[in-house]
């Protein structure tokens, strides 16, 4: 495939609401291919390099929607993903944080039938079922459907009568929305065929710490856009739907530690601790995290202050700290030599300070309600 005949979007207006955008970074070609050898250890080949990273990549929002975007935004083709999944075992994860909470929801709203787009190779219709949901998959990857329809589920091509399914309890989209560089008249298609009572959509989100890091899976060609509450406010508005709920994965210690590690130079809020060896390359037998010592420390005189019953001013007030400040910052379960210290104490700060996304992994998954 040459640079000539891939899709590639070029527009500094929403996909949205159409309204001209506001620049707010750019990354050149050249540095968004290396970084995928930073992130995740290996070099992506001369020929992926070639075709898709030879512009600089520009990031736009819209203040009227809140989306984030990229142009030029060249479309990832079938090799680009079968590339990812050979080359990363961890790529096609069937374990993931948007399927585990997108089956809690079909529970708890009683969702009886759905309609789930990019159902790939069934994993979630399979949860579903094993939940006592029975859903219909849709997606444009042959050879996904053959080993969707081997596990004896429902599957076929977006115009297949096999999964004609009209007034479903939901519409599904996981990790499918943010390939789309037209989201509004994706989702617009779909909700015009099926007329669904809600929709239920998992995406990447700049409300989170995706927005302050150079992970370059949320830039193209991988992904055209990232979202946020008011974007898919606006989104709804657009289709006759209404905001209904919003989730966000929580952020662990060990995550943050990976992303702190993957950075560099001191431009984003994780700064660059790469290179701090007294915390990340000693003998995981040997090194302590001063941080981590420091809140178990606290932790130890809480748990004696309780034991004695004490509710002095002292006691109410390690019990505040502790529970509310110092716990969160730390995984007991994994070793003290998790460290970083300054990157616990940066973490810690954010969170202190109200700033939300600091608590939050890369995703978002909303529900929004057919407005009847």
């Amino acid at each position: 495939m040459s640079p000539s005949n891939i899709e590639v979007r070029r527009s500094v207006r929403c996909p949205v609401t159409g309204s001209e955008g506001q620049r707010l970074r750019c990354r050149e070609g050249a540095e968004l291919a290396a970084s995928y050898r930073r992130h995740f250890g290996h070099a992506l080949p001369t020929g992926i390099v070639e075709t898709y990273f030879q512009d600089e990549i520009q990031e736009y929002t819209s203040p009227e929607s809140d989306l984030r975007w990229f142009s030029p935004a060249p479309i990832a083709g079938e090799e680009f993903y079968q590339l990812m999944a050979a080359t990363y075992p961890w790529y096609y994860t069937a374990s993931t944080w948007d399927k585990h909470y997108a089956c809690r929801i079909l529970r708890d709203l009683g969702v009886r039938t759905f309609i789930e787009a990019g159902c790939g190779d069934g994993i979630f219709l399979e949860m579903a079922a094993a939940i006592g949901v029975s859903g219909k998959g849709i997606d444009t990857n042959t050879k996904a459907l053959e080993t969707a329809t081997a596990k004896g589920l429902i599957v076929g091509l977006p115009d297949s009568p096999k999964v004609r399914l009209k007034n479903p309890d939901a519409l599904v989209m996981l990790q499918v929305l943010e390939h789309v560089p037209e989201p509004l008249e994706f989702v617009r298609h779909y909700v015009t065929e099926f007329q669904p009572k809600r929709l239920i959509i998992a995406v990447p989100s700049h409300e989170t710490l995706l927005a302050h890091v150079t992970d370059p899976l949320a830039w193209p060609p991988h992904h055209v856009t990232m979202w946020s509450r008011k974007a898919f406010e606006c989104l709804g508005a657009k289709l006759g739907y209404s905001l209904n709920h919003v989730a966000y994965p929580p952020m662990t210690y060990q995550r943050l530690v990976q992303l702190f590690n993957n950075e560099e130079g001191d431009s984003t809020p994780l700064g660059n601790l790469r290179g701090r060896a007294q915390f990340g390359e000693l003998d995981p037998g040997k090194a302590i995290d001063p941080a981590a010592r420091f809140i178990r420390r606290v932790g130890s005189w809480d748990a004696r202050l309780r034991e004695q019953g004490r509710e002095d001013v002292v006691a109410k007030f390690v019990k505040k700290v502790y529970r509310q400040v110092l716990r969160p910052l730390d995984e007991p379960e994994d070793t003290e030599a998790i460290g970083p210290s300054l990157g616990r104490i940066k973490w810690g700060y954010h969170c202190l300070r109200g700033r939300a996304w600091a608590r939050r992994d890369f995703w978002m998954l909303v529900v929004l309600d057919r407005c009847d």
